[in-house]
């Protein structure tokens, strides 16, 4: 087992298996960063059970450059889930500062079961609950903010709870949570959010939970690079010239097209979102990002774009460019 191997041990199980250790400082990143990551980061360049002269400074550098990118993600993410909310907040508080928290009387009940609405109202209610108890803000202990009223039927009983005002509680909830919100709206409420965002209601959809699972990546310092999405955002009408093309797929509807599902499907839509909201962002780090991160990893070894999904560097840095141009 690796736990007891020294760090020169597991570095020279790395050199075993074809990585050439060009580090001099490659024990003491090994200790800051851990086996583990540097190998999750390393694997994908794996040549039939061997590293074949992969650099462990790559890798090192490899991990740093994913750092870094999900920062930057993370600082973009922020900017589309605090607009989301707002826009979330106006359309719920359109009838009344409470009256969100009568689900069956907004959320779509032609496409969604009675049951499952009030079970969804249930879960929501529980967590503003547990949300208000662990909060120390003025804002939470202002009874003018508040309403009394039964967990599951809203009527006021021996049970009552007190439950914020859609303004505070969409700022309790979760970006996923609120997300769920979303999906449950009618129609013409998700047309009026989507439309702030320059999108389709079901284009929006798609994107934002894309973007709420790279957040949740980003959050928890997980690899971002390497990730592999089960669903691939929807596409803009420009975007499948800027991603890889993986597979077609024959259909009655005729031939579907399967676009790349590694970050790069991630970016576009985030992009697209933050220069919406606000056309002056600059994404001068996030261009520095993506040209580090499509750095060769071998001495002989090529740029690496298409492996995060764009066809090649100079259409990734075309992309960008549309967006940066413009502020």
């Amino acid at each position: 087992m690796v736990e007891n191997l020294s760090i020169k041990d597991l570095l020279n199980l790395f050199s075993e298996r074809g990585m050439i250790i060009d580090d001099k400082h490659a024990e003491q990143q090994l200790k800051n960063i851990g086996y583990y990551k540097i190998k999750e980061y390393a694997d994908p360049f794996i040549r039939n059970g061997n590293y074949g002269g992969l650099l462990f400074s790559s890798i090192v550098r490899r991990y740093y450059f994913d750092k870094s990118l999900r920062m930057h993600l993370l600082d973009m993410s922020e900017i589309i889930e605090l607009a989301f909310k707002n826009r979330i907040s106006y359309e719920l508080g359109k009838s009344g500062a409470f009256e969100y928290l009568k689900f069956l009387k907004w959320a779509d009940t032609d496409k969604f079961s009675d049951e499952y609405i009030i079970n969804q109202q249930m879960f929501i209610k529980k967590q503003l609950l547990k949300m208000i108890d662990k909060s120390n803000k003025d804002e939470y202990k202002r009874e003018s903010n508040f309403i009394k009223i039964d967990k599951k039927y809203n009527t006021i009983t021996k049970s009552s709870q007190s439950y914020p005002s859609v303004w505070l509680a969409i700022e309790l909830l979760s970006f996923g949570q609120v997300q769920q919100l979303f999906e449950i709206m009618p129609d013409e409420m998700k047309e009026s959010i989507a439309v702030e965002f320059g999108c389709s209601p079901s284009m929006l959809a798609s994107w934002i939970g894309t973007i709420v699972f790279a957040r949740n990546q980003c959050a928890h310092n997980a690899n971002l690079v390497d990730v592999k999405l089960k669903t691939v955002p929807k596409m803009r009408f420009n975007w499948p010239d800027i991603l890889v093309n993986i597979d077609v797929r024959k259909s009655g509807k005729g031939d579907k097209v399967l676009y790349s599902n590694r970050v790069a499907a991630i970016i576009l839509p985030i992009v697209h979102l933050v220069h919406k909201l606000d056309p002056n962002y600059g994404f001068g780090n996030l261009a520095a990002d993506l040209k580090n991160i499509s750095k060769k990893v071998r001495n002989e070894g090529q740029g690496l774009a298409t492996m995060i999904g764009f066809q090649s560097k100079k259409k990734m840095m075309y992309f960008l460019s549309q967006y940066r141009n413009n502020n």
